[in-house]
């Protein structure tokens, strides 16, 4: 009978603050993204294209955004440039939105060009830094709230634009 193999453990959890890791795959991005969400306590906000290429579909990536909502009350705002794939391609996430409404906001950004850039700012301190939203190529640094003032801020003034809010329910939940 064959045994279960332990998790493989995630190589960027142990990296030193104001440490630059380099990203070189979207393996690499997924488990750096897991990585934040593990580590943050209050905020987490994520700017891409769509949920598709960095992990938000799978059943490990939904434990660990439950886990931060529901037991660390950590506040998540994910602002895409491309909702239309969120219901069938993401619907952990979009069944999280309809179960933590209050914790979860997800905002369809109306200029999809105003950036090319992805990142993940949580807590105000670690960041994953992608130049080229449609590349895995990028980085990631704990503890280094120098670098993720200037994402903080884009992400700011771009979820103060607004665009349009997307709600489980007009996604047929």
């Amino acid at each position: 009978m064959p045994t279960a193999t332990p998790a493989e453990p995630n190589r960027f959890a142990a990296i030193e603050p104001r440490q630059s890791q380099p990203l070189l795959t979207w393996r690499d991005v997924s488990d750096a993204t897991d990585a934040v969400i593990a580590r943050t306590n209050k905020t987490l906000d994520l700017f891409d294209r769509d949920l598709l290429l960095t992990g938000w579909q799978s059943l490990s990536r939904f434990k660990l955004l439950r886990d931060a909502i529901v037991q660390r009350s950590v506040a998540v705002r994910l602002m895409l440039c491309d909702t239309t794939t969120l219901r069938g391609d993401c619907p952990r996430v979009v069944s999280l939105l309809s179960t933590h409404a209050h914790k979860l906001s997800i905002l369809g950004t109306r200029n999809q060009n105003s950036l090319n850039q992805s990142f993940v700012v949580a807590d105000g301190q670690h960041l994953i830094f992608r130049p080229n939203m449609v590349q895995s190529s990028g980085s990631l640094e704990f503890e280094n709230p120098s670098k993720s003032i200037v994402w903080i801020t884009q992400f700011e003034v771009t979820w103060q634009q607004g665009g349009r809010k997307i709600f489980a329910e007009a996604l047929g939940l």
